[in-house]
């Protein structure tokens, strides 16, 4: 069992500073509202995950008017001793330090050690929290249930942090390139430059086409791993004798040939890469 023993923060959202001591078991937060229990919470959230349910950027967490934010967290493993019923610490007691920057890279630090990115440390304080806000993976958009995938992979999949912030870099990269070329619509260009425009949105279309089937990938494992547990959880709840599963349906119907190129079906997996590239290398209005 791992338990979280003292939590720190420095200009963490509301809280200038803050530490707090746990005891192994259930620890209860009590307070006024405004006092910042969630915050606290939050903190430990992205900590596990690198990110926050309640914000998009990391700007949100850095209390206002200050560069970054600290969260520091001794987190230690326990033994069970079933015969006594009781708990005790073990010797391992890991330090994990995550700094939190308005501008610039966020970085970590394991026992005070040498400077990490955050996504080197994701996933290693295991963690599963539940808002009210969890209700729109429901009812909520398409973006709310990929975020909670993606926070799940995060968890669960070594290297999905590192393959979603490359999605992502690829992805701006090609749309501020798209956006260049809409630019030229109605401008005099030399055709050179048209064409080293065009050559490059294919080369961040490749990229992207590239990082986008293996991140599908990835998120239908996770989907794979939810679904082993999420029927019988859903049958103890309701009290029900039916059948319930969860089902990743991908953004794309090019997406959808993934696996069946993979088994040679389609034509192969370049045929699907030729597909989706086609669709990609469209530009829509609107799109630029």
């Amino acid at each position: 069992m791992i338990t979280v023993s003292r939590l720190a923060l420095d200009h963490f959202r509301s809280w200038t500073n803050c530490v707090l001591d746990f005891k192994p078991g259930v620890n209860i937060l009590e307070g006024p509202n405004g006092l910042g229990k969630t915050n606290i919470v939050e903190a430990l959230e992205v900590l596990s995950t690198g990110s926050s349910h309640r914000a998009s950027t990391s700007q949100p967490l850095v209390e206002q008017g200050f560069p970054a934010a600290a969260i520091r967290a001794n987190i230690e493993e326990l033994s069970e001793d079933f015969e006594n019923n009781t708990e005790t610490i073990d010797d391992r007691t890991t330090t994990f330090e995550l700094t939190i920057r308005v501008r610039g890279a966020n970085r970590a630090r394991v026992d005070g050690g040498p400077s990490l990115y955050m996504r080197d440390i994701v996933g290693r304080v295991p963690l599963v929290a539940f808002t009210p806000d969890d209700q729109r993976l429901v009812w909520g958009d398409p973006a709310v249930r990929r975020s909670f995938i993606d926070q799940a992979a995060s968890v669960l999949v070594r290297g999905y942090t590192d393959l979603l912030q490359r999605f992502t870099h690829i992805a701006k990269q090609r749309a501020a390139l798209l956006k260049q070329i809409g630019a030229q619509e109605g401008v005099s260009v030399s055709e050179e430059a048209r064409q080293m425009r065009m050559n490059g949105l294919e080369v961040w279309t490749a990229q992207f086409i590239e990082t986008g089937l293996e991140l599908t990938r990835q998120r239908m494992a996770v989907i794979g791993m939810l679904n082993e547990y999420f029927g019988t959880i859903v049958q103890e709840l309701s009290d029900v004798d039916q059948t319930a599963t969860l089902v990743y349906e991908p953004s794309f119907d090019e997406l959808y040939l993934t696996q069946g190129a993979e088994a040679g079906e389609q034509g192969g997996p370049e045929r699907v890469k030729a597909a989706i590239s086609e669709h990609f290398q469209r530009i829509y209005t609107g799109e630029v």
